[in-house]
């Protein structure tokens, strides 16, 4: 256990030895950033110690660093950028007076023939525009003559493009505002359409063809029970013509069965007529419907 406990520990202490010299290689501190523009200078790479003293300035915000960077950018032929960074060095003060006096000099005239451009907005936002590119507003930019695209970036996303023309010696303000938002469009109301025309009623016409069919089957039994019983009757008649008119029994039946015979006679009549009815009018047609207008009333012709 002490044996993997050892060898655990110098693992980690060798990772991070490494890692440790890998940042120490990967970041250079202004100091570093300071000595590599002023080699750069020396040897009038005046755009490459231009950069390095800006990046400087970034890791270490310091007038000497952004004034050095500005007097970098003269030799190089880059009046606004020079410009822009002896503003930048004007804000410090703890810029030494005699490089405040020279920066606030040479950046009157330089301003002659650059136009000054004061960018602001109403809500946070950045703005590119020639070589300033993606700068914090507010921000002032150096711009030589010419037309110009100003590029302002919303926190939100929104965009706004605006050209504008540089003359020399010109002092401009301009406030952005944000563009508004498009309204969401409505949805569309689906399309209306008429409804379909009411069908006839099924269950009803089924239920009166039923009961048609039950009526007459009720009239047919109710005739075949009247034949029966009529031929009854007729038995029992002929039962007391024999007996000489003396059988009462014969003759009170044979006046039952033909009064019994009668009535079944009577609704075999009455359920044919009930059921031949029903039938009619479950099986006639139903009645045509219409639609009428967009709000599709309906009515019965």
């Amino acid at each position: 256990m002490k044996r993997l406990a050892r060898i655990a520990s110098q693992f980690f202490f060798a990772v991070a030895l490494i890692v440790g010299r890998a940042a120490a290689e990967g970041e250079r501190s202004p100091a570093t950033l300071f000595d590599e523009a002023r080699a750069a200078f020396a040897q009038k790479d005046f755009v490459t110690a231009a950069r390095k003293f800006e990046d400087a300035y970034r890791e270490a915000p310091r007038g000497q660093s952004i004034y050095n960077a500005a007097l970098s950018w003269d030799p190089a032929s880059e009046p606004a950028r020079a410009a822009d960074d002896y503003a930048l060095a004007l804000e410090d003060p703890s810029l030494p007076s005699s490089a405040q006096t020279r920066a606030r000099e040479r950046l009157a005239s330089l301003e002659r023939s650059l136009l000054t451009l004061r960018v602001d907005a109403a809500t946070p936002a950045s703005v590119s525009v020639a070589h300033a590119e993606g700068r914090q507003l507010p921000a002032t930019v150096h711009l030589p003559r010419g037309r110009h695209e100003l590029v302002v970036h919303f926190a939100d996303g929104r965009l706004v493009r605006q050209e504008i023309e540089a003359g020399a010696g010109e002092h401009v303000s301009i406030r952005v505002t944000p563009p508004a938002t498009p309204a969401a469009a409505a949805p569309e109301p689906p399309p209306r359409t008429a409804p379909s025309p009411a069908e006839p009623p099924k269950a009803n016409g089924s239920a009166g063809r039923t009961l048609g069919f039950v009526a007459l089957g009720t009239s047919v039994a109710a005739a075949g029970g009247a034949l029966v019983l009529g031929s009854l009757g007729l038995d029992a008649r002929d039962r007391f013509e024999d007996s000489r008119r003396l059988d009462d029994d014969a003759r009170s039946q044979a006046v039952g069965l033909r009064t019994w015979a009668n009535v079944a006679w009577g609704a075999a009549a009455v359920c044919a007529v009930t059921g031949g009815v029903l039938l009619l009018t479950a099986l006639r047609p139903p009645s045509p419907k219409i639609a009428l207008g967009v709000f599709g009333a309906a009515g019965t012709f």
